[in-house]
């Protein structure tokens, strides 16, 4: 309890101090953007939304898939359902962080292909900019290009650093001619960390697309970090590698950061999500150039006790909050 009381007033006081360096910081996944979902209804995603708010959360990250939008060559239709989530969220002054992806079988092998060619490049950036289009009214400014370039189960056959790079040296562009004002960021990269090629490790991947020529068109650097220990022991660490490849000026945007409470492998407990959490909310504050934490994911995507993908909420499958998400809302 003195630890716990302890990082709570450190939040409180990290919260005055470093409120005007970071207009989003703190975020959390959805996946409204997967309306397919039966516990992705209209009534659900309200629910959902209402908590993010009574939370404190400032920012939704979520995703308006290119397959759903553009069904038939150059027609370009928006689900209701992702009107709908993100109306939602700004009427709760909730920031929305739309991920634009993955390819599209009208002008790839299927929606995981990577973008290899200039004519699949040149579609993609059509897709991104009727979304930017359509969604500038609704006062949406935040974009990622793609999720995971860096592992083949989303770039597939094999990732390829110059090749993404390409993409976003014609994406970039493309979006800011609809919307100069519209923020993107770039890279969105898995750990990879001690998997084999064609897997490529975030590091390796972020410096590769940079040395490329992708540095040039973005204007945040996003990653992802699954560690499941004390975040003492590496964020400070994964920081300084990655500010040695992209500089001290460059905006950081950890846009994946996850602790499943399954019970098996890593065999994290609730209360251990609650401290790894909150301990790296408030490390994360200590660095001006890290202006987004965003949480994976807001609520358990199933009730399987054994499957990690299911438990990485910080409300249980049937809303119920764990921990972790009480000390968000404190």
């Amino acid at each position: 309890m003195r630890f716990l009381f302890f990082y709570l007033i450190l939040f409180n006081l990290s919260a005055l101090l470093f409120a005007q360096d970071a207009p989003i910081f703190f975020g959390v996944q959805t996946h409204f953007g997967q309306f397919y979902r039966a516990d992705m209804d209209s009534n659900s995603v309200k629910l959902m939304l209402d908590s993010v708010k009574q939370a404190g959360i400032r920012c939704i990250r979520d995703e308006a898939y290119w397959s759903d939008i553009e069904t038939q060559k150059g027609v370009f239709n928006f689900p209701p359902a992702i009107d709908f989530y993100v109306k939602e969220a700004k009427k709760r002054n909730i920031e929305v962080l739309l991920i634009l992806d993955y390819n599209n079988k009208l002008y790839a092998d299927h929606s995981s292909s990577g973008v290899a060619s200039d004519s699949n490049r040149a579609a993609f950036a059509r897709y991104c900019q009727e979304v930017v289009r359509h969604f500038k009214p609704m006062g949406v400014k935040y974009y990622e290009i793609w999720n995971e370039p860096n592992i083949p189960v989303f770039w597939d056959p094999a990732p390829d650093a110059s090749l993404y790079a390409e993409l976003l040296k014609t994406v970039y562009p493309a979006i800011k001619e609809i919307d100069s004002t519209a923020f993107v960021m770039a890279c969105a990269t898995s750990p990879a960390e001690g998997e084999p090629s064609p897997f490529i490790n975030w590091l390796d991947f972020i410096k590769q697309v940079i040395n490329a020529g992708g540095g040039e068109n973005m204007d945040g650097v996003s990653f992802h970090l699954y560690r499941f220990n004390s975040p003492e022991t590496y964020l400070f660490q994964d920081i300084d590698h990655l500010q040695k490849i992209v500089g001290s000026d460059k905006p950081l945007f950890l846009t994946e950061f996850g602790l499943p409470t399954s019970s098996v492998w890593p065999n994290i407990s609730y209360q251990q999500q609650a401290q790894y959490f909150s301990r790296l909310l408030l490390l994360g504050r200590t660095v001006p150039q890290l202006k987004l934490i965003s949480y994976y994911d807001l609520k358990d995507d199933g009730e399987d006790p054994s499957n990690n993908e299911h438990n990485f909420g910080l409300i249980a499958f049937d809303y119920k909050p764990k921990p972790a998400f009480l000390f968000y809302k404190m």
